[in-house]
């Protein structure tokens, strides 16, 4: 295993970690925070399943795309949700 290889799993470990700590935020209020932590939740799971992909020497490129998308998604719902709350005054 490379360096950079280890690297790379403990920065996935962390992201996994921050964004099921953000799902669990985000799921405590209503609207459009259900899908913040949806999307939140998804990109956790996206990211430890890109991760396994990888050390088992499998394509993740096709995940990788997926995993941009849930990021697009949940940045986008809480940019709305901190405009809708005022946040962005």
């Amino acid at each position: 295993m490379t360096d950079l290889l280890v690297q790379n799993n403990i920065s996935s470990v962390l992201c996994v970690l921050a964004s099921w700590w953000l799902a669990h935020q985000s799921a405590r209020r209503g609207g459009i925070g259900r899908l913040s932590a949806v999307a939140s939740a998804f990109l956790g799971l996206s990211i430890l399943v890109t991760g396994f992909a990888r050390n088992l020497d499998l394509d993740p490129r096709p995940l990788i795309i997926a995993t941009k998308y849930i990021l697009a998604i949940l940045l986008a719902s809480l940019a709305f949700r901190n405009n809708r709350d005022g946040l962005d005054q």
